[in-house]
């Protein structure tokens, strides 16, 4: 994954290199954190195979077909949390809880857990959606957020010229510690 990008309105260029390095150890990374999140709501319905997910998201990843991953805490179609990775082509640091130790909160019962990704804009729509067709991803029911849902950053990943920014929406009825 290249990406060029115009500094000014002279001929200057920055470029940033994304090795198949940088994704696996983002992936990694991200991994870490949404197997922590996973765990902590072991109760909750996952709807999704979390080794074939991660796969599927480092491919598409590396072939610039997403700009993000999202995992969602959700009951009967209202967020409770919302962690989302959102990627960044260029180098940023890492801040934060270390990959594994995220924010983590109260699930209630009857509560599911869904993975989406967000697909990258600078890609042709017919390329984004023959990624998604022969990775057998489909577009899902909205869902929607309570009034006074928040949203924080709480750190960001960094390997090579990739970085993820890690955020958090939490709904404010379920918004206390994990017990």
């Amino acid at each position: 994954m290249n990406t060029t990008t115009s500094t000014n309105s002279s001929t200057q260029t920055h470029t940033v290199t994304i090795s198949s390095n940088d994704v696996r150890q983002v992936m990694r990374y991200i991994g870490a954190d949404i197997q922590a999140i996973c765990q902590a709501a072991s109760q909750a319905t996952h709807a999704f195979n979390m080794d074939e997910a991660l796969v599927d998201v480092s491919v598409l990843l590396l072939n610039g077909v997403i700009s993000g991953v999202t995992l969602w805490i959700e009951k009967e179609g209202v967020v409770v949390r919302e962690y989302g990775f959102q990627f960044v082509d260029a180098p940023g640091g890492a801040a934060g809880p270390p990959a594994g130790q995220p924010p983590l909160g109260y699930v209630p019962s009857g509560a599911r857990v869904r993975l989406r990704v967000t697909a990258d804009t600078r890609l042709p729509v017919a390329e984004r959606e023959a990624w998604f067709d022969r990775l057998g991803w489909k577009d899902s029911e909205p869902l929607t957020y309570a009034q006074g849902t928040t949203q924080t950053t709480y750190g960001s990943f960094q390997s090579g010229g990739l970085s993820v920014e890690r955020n958090l929406k939490a709904n404010p009825a379920y918004d206390r510690p994990q017990s």
